[in-house]
């Protein structure tokens, strides 16, 4: 059970940074635009 929760906190974990990363990259462009 303890696993389990570990794997999947690790996902979700793994998931916002690269999501947030996502994001500054797509900000970084859009401010190199202008």
């Amino acid at each position: 059970m303890v696993k389990s929760t570990n794997v999947y906190l690790h996902d979700t974990y793994m998931y916002i940074i690269e999501t947030k990363s996502s994001i500054n990259s797509l900000y970084a462009q859009d401010r190199k635009r202008k």
